[in-house]
């Protein structure tokens, strides 16, 4: 696996230049598609179902209220997910760019290279 990790991060970084956008991609938008694969993350990811029942169900248990408790699982469920639609509606307009690409693909292949070398010689 490390060695694998070397190679692809090697191979990240050689091609970082080479990033080809395709602009027609950006701008489609098909609202069935958007909804369908917003439904298939949503309900068929299983952490959607570990961290509900399983983690806040574990952590309730510690408090005595258990309507503030929903209520403060629900707020803050609701600025996570509408910063991250916000926020990623913001940055959209940046991944566009050739320059951006370039540091996002050096970004992982590094990061890529230093795990599969820390997987090599550190077991």
């Amino acid at each position: 696996g490390g060695i694998w990790l070397i190679l692809y991060g090697i191979n990240k970084i050689k091609n970082s230049r080479h990033h080809i956008i395709n602009n027609k991609e950006f701008s489609e938008k098909n609202f069935i598609k958007i909804v369908i694969t917003t439904m298939a993350i949503t309900y068929a990811n299983p952490h959607v179902y570990l961290d509900t029942v399983i983690l806040l169900g574990s952590i309730s248990i510690n408090f005595d209220n258990k309507f503030y408790f929903g209520l403060g699982a629900i707020f803050a469920s609701f600025v996570f997910f509408f910063s991250l639609g916000y926020f990623s509606n913001f940055l959209s307009q940046y991944i566009k760019s050739q320059k951006v690409w370039f540091y996002i693909d050096n970004i992982i292949g590094f990061l890529m290279l230093f795990y599969g070398l820390f997987f090599v010689f550190m077991n």
